[in-house]
């Protein structure tokens, strides 16, 4: 007699298994004209436009956003000023689709966003770090279909955290605090961002772009982000839960 044939489970498996949520996201003016797209969880959607637009350098103040409108979960209609419309041509001439690589030199760099003196006490401050973290991931949310599968980050402002994202994409974890903040009023000075994932150079000129004067991650910054943030005078630290972290750049 053949063998019996294994149960097959797979189905059952497939449809339980976790995963993160994840949708392509279309920036378009409110006449359906595309300005941007993103790979992101679709959550917290105004922040992210209002974020991307702001680290991009296309809006430079709330005011500049005259509409902002979630349509769905795939697409978000916004109204910009004449100079934001301006700079948003500009910038697809010089950079194409993607991040705008020649900021890198020309517009990144020193700025006011170098860490005071009380932000200075508090990267200098290991134990303090490693708490903020451990609150960072004990506020992230509890997600049935992600298998915790999600970057997480944090504004820090005066020490205390003011606000915490999840999200697919390191890159939209940063657009979403930056929005966030700005359509609160503007990113507060002296901010500390904490990243539970790696400090890439295109993320270092997102930190720059937004005037955020230091970040932590629990994992390392690339060379270029090293290079990148030394010149705009944001400071990183890495392995930040680890008694003795990494520090680079303005300290």
């Amino acid at each position: 007699m053949d063998p019996q044939e294994p149960e097959d489970v797979s189905a059952g498996v497939t449809r339980e298994s976790p995963a993160a949520p994840e949708a392509a996201v279309r920036l378009e003016s409110p006449t359906g004209e595309p300005v941007a797209s993103w790979l992101c969880t679709p959550e917290r959607l105004e922040a992210m436009a209002a974020g991307w637009l702001f680290c991009e350098g296309i809006v430079t103040r709330k005011e500049d956003i005259s509409g902002l409108d979630v349509a769905s979960q795939r697409v978000v209609h916004v109204a910009l000023s004449e100079f934001a419309r301006q700079r948003l041509a500009a910038r697809r001439i010089a950079a194409g689709p993607g991040p705008a690589p020649a900021r890198i030199g020309a517009g990144v760099t020193a700025g006011p966003y170098r860490p005071g003196p009380t932000l200075e006490k508090l990267l200098s401050d290991p134990p303090h770090l490693a708490r903020l973290f451990k609150e960072l991931f004990d506020c992230a949310s509890t997600r049935a279909t992600s298998g915790g599968g999600l970057h997480t980050g944090a504004l820090v402002v005066g020490g205390r955290i003011i606000d915490v994202v999840e999200d697919v994409s390191r890159s939209a974890v940063i657009d979403k605090l930056v929005g966030s903040a700005l359509l609160g009023g503007g990113v507060p000075e002296q901010s500390l961002l904490l990243l539970s994932g790696r400090i890439s150079g295109s993320i270092a000129v997102k930190l720059a772009a937004a005037g955020i004067a230091a970040a932590a991650t629990i994992s390392i910054p690339t060379t270029l982000a090293v290079e990148i943030a030394d010149q705009a005078g944001v400071a990183l630290v890495g392995r930040s839960r680890r008694d003795h972290p990494y520090r680079y750049g303005t300290g």
